[in-house]
C-alpha cells in the first residue's frame, strides 16, 4: 500500500471548527504534519437547535452553560 497516494502537501479548505492531525502513522512510516490547528472551543452560533438536540453530549453541555 502506498500511503503517499493518500497524503497531500498543500492547504486544504477548513472551517474554523476543523482541527489538524499531528502525525500520520502508517505501517511503514510516520509522517509529521505541520503546526497543529485547534479550534478555540465550541462555536454554538454555528450549531442549529436541531443539531444540538441530536447530539446528547452537546445538549447536556448546553444545559450546564
Amino acid at each position: 500500500m502506498n500511503v503517499r497516494l493518500q497524503v497531500v502537501d498543500e492547504d486544504l479548505p477548513a472551517a474554523r471548527h476543523d482541527f489538524s492531525v499531528d502525525l500520520i502513522v502508517a505501517p511503514t512510516q510516520i509522517i509529521t504534519c505541520g503546526a497543529p490547528r485547534r479550534p478555540e472551543g465550541l462555536y454554538w452560533n454555528d450549531l442549529s437547535d436541531d443539531t444540538i438536540a441530536e447530539i446528547p453530549v452537546l445538549a447536556a453541555r448546553r444545559r450546564r452553560a
